[in-house]
């Protein structure tokens, strides 16, 4: 909460996160007649709608006079689910977002009955809110927003129809926010987005953004979010020839086999994600390599399970996080689809949980003996992050930029390296 009693509450994805980020900058000089919380809706499950709807009520039954806004994704796809709760005040959907100062002070500042919720077409929305957010003086990492929006349209996801369109933030503007945050002190960017792998400015892709950053800034370390097996092309990896580039990816899989894939409205075969995989071991041996696996989707058969559940053993990654299929009101696969026995989708997901632990405390274990170089969360600290994507401890020590370790345990309770000083 700042000094103008503004709270932002957050939900859901690191973009949602960053997103934040930017409303807070955005009312930092403002003064509203009361206090407001402000809830960063996120709309991938309808769980989580149910959580943020319970939060406003938490909120209003400790303070009645609190002023509760719902934005962002849940409020642009279940904008009535919202609305119609007592305890929240206004719903401004990613629609309109970027006016969510002004919709604020004209509700405050008018008498009863007035329009509650702000919500506008997300697919006539072509451009994309050219800011960025320096994060806090002690930080030595920051995230910055390079695309928004989605074409693709898999069965299984509600998300372009929170965020609209696939829409990138122009290449020049990145370039300098880099510089703002190298004149800063910041050691690592991670570029982030919904779907990064769509990043278009002319004639640049992903690839030639990041070309051009290791060309024109001396930042430190680069790190990617989120990319599909496709995405993971020969010309990506050379880029990882320079050091700077971590070497670290998180594959939006969601599943192994062609005929379910197909059925998600996915790009990609089996054929694709098993070229992924030798690829990156092939290019970067040691990488950390994490991905997202939705289990039991509606076409999925035992079979298909098996098949899959396979190929994971025989391939090299690090860790996967696992979700059990969840019918999303308003996707394709939510109408199209019989959902399978619940029963038998838990058994799959604890299936594949075991594998992915079993297979990180591995790659836990051979990171034993091994040297990295670490960089800290915050300046001062004790805790930091390897290039490669480990959590690492380290002794009391204060030092600036990164500093070369020697990895002498493991911690499997916390999935943590540690770590001496060299």
């Amino acid at each position: 909460m700042n000094q103008n009693s503004i709270e932002i509450q957050t939900f859901g994805c690191k973009l949602n996160h960053y997103d934040s980020l930017l409303m807070q900058k955005s009312l930092n000089q403002v003064a509203f007649p009361k206090k407001v919380t402000i809830l960063n809706s996120c709309a991938v499950t309808a769980r989580v709608g149910k959580e943020i709807r319970k939060r406003a009520e938490k909120i209003k039954k400790l303070d009645s006079e609190n002023f509760v806004v719902v934005v962002g994704c849940g409020a642009q796809v279940e904008t009535h689910f919202y609305e119609s709760t007592q305890a929240v005040d206004m719903v401004i959907g990613n629609s309109d977002r970027k006016n969510l100062k002004s919709l604020i002070e004209k509700f405050l500042s008018q008498k009863k009955n007035q329009q509650k919720s702000f919500k506008s077409n997300i697919f006539k929305k072509s451009e994309i809110y050219s800011d960025f957010v320096l994060p806090p003086p002690d930080k030595t990492r920051a995230y910055l927003k390079i695309q928004e929006g989605c074409d693709s349209f898999c069965t299984f996801c509600i998300i372009p129809f929170a965020r609209g369109k696939s829409k990138s933030l122009p290449y020049s503007f990145l370039i300098d926010s880099i510089h703002q945050l190298e004149e800063k002190g910041i050691q690592e960017v991670v570029l982030t987005g919904v779907h990064i792998g769509d990043y278009r400015d002319g004639d640049k892709n992903l690839e030639g953004l990041i070309f051009h950053i290791l060309k024109q800034s001396s930042i430190p370390r680069i790190r990617l979010t989120s990319l599909e097996p496709i995405e993971i092309t020969p010309k990506l990896l050379e880029c990882y020839q320079d050091e700077r580039m971590c070497p670290h990816f998180h594959i939006s899989l969601q599943s192994t086999n062609s005929k379910v894939l197909s059925s998600m409205k996915r790009k990609y075969s089996q054929k694709e994600v098993e070229q992924a995989f030798k690829r990156i071991t092939q290019y970067l041996p040691h990488a950390f390599i994490g991905m997202d696996i939705i289990v039991g989707f509606p076409t999925e058969t035992s079979q298909d399970f098996k098949e899959s559940y396979q190929l994971l053993r025989n391939h090299s990654w690090t860790n996967m996080h696992v979700f059990p299929y969840s019918p999303r009101q308003g996707t394709y696969s939510y109408f199209k689809y019989q959902a399978l026995d619940q029963k038998e989708v838990s058994r799959r997901a604890k299936l594949l949980r075991k594998l992915s632990e079993k297979r990180f405390c591995e790659k836990l274990k051979e990171q034993v003996g091994t040297t990295k170089k670490v960089l800290l969360f915050n300046k001062d600290n004790t805790k930091g992050l390897s290039r490669d994507y480990w959590k690492i401890k380290i002794p009391a020590s204060q030092f600036k930029g990164e500093k070369q370790v020697k990895i002498i345990g493991a911690d499997y309770i916390e999935s943590k390296l540690l770590a001496d000083t060299i």
